[in-house]
């Protein structure tokens, strides 16, 4: 737990701990890593996202084993961490979206009443679009097979 606490409050400790030159020196592979990923400079990404990649792989190369790698090994190990980033910002925003949607909300509990309470007035929704020549209820139905000769 203790190294939880230090990994999430002890960023600002590492990165003042740090001499500015070995500061400067993992930024610029870290930057290298971002170009490396998207093709532009890390600059054009979030500054609070840049500050808390920077503290990481900051954190990352107190690690002797980590220090020790060659530079492509270095820059490799900083595309790493922002790929894990940005795959959690991508997983977030979508959780976000869905938290904030009204119909995803009713409908997911509705869907646990119906479950766990088993309550027969409370049926999930079964639309049906009616056309002049079709109906459809939105389930994929199968096509017939052709009949060989």
């Amino acid at each position: 737990m203790q190294e939880l606490i230090v990994a999430i409050f002890g960023s600002s400790e590492v990165s003042s701990a740090t001499s500015p030159d070995t500061r400067e020196y993992v930024c610029t592979l870290a930057s290298k890593a971002y170009h490396n990923i998207h093709g532009q400079a890390i600059s054009t990404a979030e500054s609070a996202w840049v500050s808390a990649i920077n503290t990481a792989c900051l954190q990352l190369y107190k690690d002797p084993k980590i220090a020790s790698l060659s530079v492509r090994d270095l820059v490799q190990c900083f595309e790493n961490v922002i790929r894990v980033s940005e795959e959690h910002v991508r997983i977030s925003k979508r959780h976000a979206a869905m938290a904030l949607n009204v119909f995803y909300l009713k409908e997911t509990a509705l869907d646990g009443l119906n479950q766990h309470a088993a309550l027969p007035h409370i049926q999930a929704a079964s639309p049906t679009v009616i056309s002049g020549e079709s109906s459809y209820t939105g389930r994929v139905q199968p096509r017939p097979l052709p009949q060989s000769n």
